[in-house]
């Protein structure tokens, strides 16, 4: 396990730079060449409840985690609205994403 750094509670060993949930959708809306308009970053979360047992005890207890992200037409302009310009140049080949079998 890392340690963490007392000023800013992050470990000191990230081999990259933390990016904001804005700059995940840009870079969503980069890679998958959306078109021009505003998006707002979705976000999918699972939960999980159990019970843990200790010495005899049971124990309620819950787990949280991000299992996906993505992007839809935003309604209004929020914090996390990513625009997207339209694009001027040579085109970008559109990336496929195909299940494993």
């Amino acid at each position: 396990m890392s340690s963490s750094s007392p000023s800013l509670g992050r470990p000191d060993d990230l081999v990259t730079p933390l990016i904001s949930l804005k700059e995940i959708g840009e870079h969503l809306a980069e890679t998958y060449g959306v078109d021009a308009g505003d998006y707002d970053l979705v976000i999918e979360y699972k939960l999980a409840s159990t019970v843990l047992t200790e010495k005899g005890e049971n124990y309620p207890a819950m787990g949280i985690a991000v299992s996906g992200f993505s992007l839809r037409p935003a309604k209004k302009i929020g914090p996390f609205t990513i625009t997207v310009s339209p694009k001027r140049g040579k085109k970008r080949s559109k990336v496929v994403i195909t299940k494993p079998a």
